[in-house]
């Protein structure tokens, strides 16, 4: 038993290192094999769907958007309506004095004149 005891040893880790590398390679291959089965049945799948057209398109008669005539005269209007009203605001918050008489009259200081 002594003499056999060493011998078989190396022999031993060299076998399971030999299995290592085998069953690495076993499970490389068998990942790659899988890959490829799921990648043939895919295209497979992808050749059997089709596509058919079932109305064709057609253009319209009527445009199904807004009348732009009337658009456009309506959103000139609202903005006429918004600079004028903008102006009365500030004008009202902003007020000035035409005449020297006016300003007289709403402070009811003396103004002096030159």
């Amino acid at each position: 038993m002594s003499t056999r005891s060493p011998k078989s040893k190396p022999e031993l880790v060299r076998l399971n290192r030999d299995y290592e590398v085998n069953k690495t390679q076993y499970d490389t291959l068998l990942q790659r094999l899988e890959s490829a089965r799921i990648s043939e049945s895919a295209e497979q799948n992808t050749d059997s769907v089709k596509f058919r057209v079932i109305e064709p398109p057609t253009v319209p008669i009527k445009p199904s958007g807004p009348v732009r005539p009337m658009l456009d005269s309506l959103v000139l209007l609202a903005a006429l309506g918004a600079g004028l009203g903008l102006a009365i605001l500030i004008a009202q918050m902003h007020p000035t004095f035409t005449t020297r008489d006016l300003l007289q009259k709403v402070t009811g200081i003396r103004v002096l004149v030159r």
